[in-house]
């Protein structure tokens, strides 16, 4: 079996080296919540089918103030035909929305039952003070046995000694992550693909993510090597990689913003994955469907 795996601890802002080459980019205009006010129209960019990005109008319908600690959330309609007919879904989030051509954030947030197309902005300078907190992997508790293990079955007995130790965050269920009800974090749906029922629950429970059943496992790792470096863009649909091979992981999101003095970083999501904070992660071109 050819396995791959990477495991990344992106989530509010992908944020790192990534395998892939994005452009090259300087800090947006932006527009400040504070400048935001009801009825201000602009657009978003996000993947509807492929890998071609497409837009859609928004209106503005509010500001809410203190949404989260220190942050607010930016409420949104859209009067769309594909958005009345789909409505928002998960693989939107992090999609770039611009009012007068200045960046106001990324859709994130919407209403679980909503029949109408309204969703909630993280603002952008929220997202930046994120992809601005060190990265610090050193800190990530590791499974002290792996190298070590026995082989054959008493291995399993090594890797259950080593259960506490694991770099996985703790077991949450997607219910649990959002209690309370009224605008919530869009999530980011997993594609999972060669893995089983009872697989892809513990993964779901695990991660606090929502499976939704993926194409094969890609491309092989040597082909993988020798691809095109992908230059990246606001509103291209980004996967970060789990696992990859015969069997294949990998939550899906949009990119919001691509820059740095080589344009080596992303922020993309709008919202927590994994937790909030920089990562260094493959990510694969991802066709939306």
């Amino acid at each position: 079996m050819r396995r791959y795996a990477r495991r990344g601890a992106a989530g509010f802002a992908l944020l790192g080296a990534l395998a892939l080459r994005p452009a090259a980019a300087a800090r947006p205009d932006i527009m400040p919540v504070e400048d935001v006010r009801p009825g201000m129209k602009g657009h978003a960019v996000t993947v509807f089918s492929g890998t071609g990005t497409d837009r859609f109008e928004i209106e503005v319908i509010d500001v809410i103030r203190d949404y989260l600690p220190r942050q607010d959330a930016i409420l949104f309609r859209s009067s769309d035909p594909r958005m009345v007919h789909s409505g928002i879904v998960g693989g939107m989030s992090g999609s770039p929305i611009y009012i007068d051509g200045k960046l106001v954030g990324a859709l994130a947030y919407g209403y679980r039952f909503n029949k109408d197309p309204i969703g909630g902005i993280t603002p952008i300078s929220n997202m930046f003070a994120v992809g601005e907190l060190p990265f610090r992997p050193e800190v990530l508790p590791h499974n002290k046995v792996r190298a070590t293990a026995r082989d054959g079955a008493a291995g399993w007995a090594d890797a259950m000694l080593g259960l506490g130790t694991t770099p996985l965050p703790q077991r949450r269920r997607p219910d649990d992550l959002t209690p309370q009800g009224g605008l919530a974090p869009l999530g980011a749906p997993m594609s999972v693909s060669g893995l089983g029922a009872e697989a892809t629950r513990y993964l779901a429970d695990t991660l606090g993510l929502v499976p939704a059943r993926g194409g094969s496992g890609g491309t092989a790792v040597g082909d993988a090597k020798t691809a095109p470096a992908k230059t990246w863009q606001g509103g291209d649909s980004v996967s970060v990689v789990l696992i990859r091979g015969d069997n294949a992981v990998a939550p899906n999101g949009t990119v919001t913003w691509v820059g740095g003095k080589q344009g080596e970083k992303l922020l993309a999501f709008g919202h927590e994955m994994l937790g909030a904070g920089r990562a260094t992660c493959r990510s694969p071109t991802r066709a939306s469907t």
